[in-house]
């Protein structure tokens, strides 16, 4: 098993997949490493137990992604 890296912070942020000549973008919480590098992500649902709180995530995605939209992250093309 790989060494898990140490984890410095996450966000969510877009990510581009790119499938031939084409892309498309999605929203991903991404994980960082002490240097600021992505070193995991995940598929992001926004979720809350209340109303109020689903609608909070919601906007910390669109906040985190309008922040990400200068510096999109490059899904390798072997990842989903």
């Amino acid at each position: 098993m790989d060494e898990i890296p140490n984890i410095s912070g996450f966000n969510y942020r877009i990510a581009r997949h790119k499938v031939g000549d084409d892309a498309y973008y999605r929203i991903h919480e991404c994980f960082y490493d002490e240097n600021g590098r992505v070193v995991l992500w995940g598929e992001s649902s926004p979720h809350g137990e209340t109303a109020d709180a689903l609608i909070g995530d919601l906007e910390q995605m669109l906040a985190d992604a309008k922040r990400s939209r200068d510096d999109i992250f490059d899904v390798p093309p072997d990842q989903p």
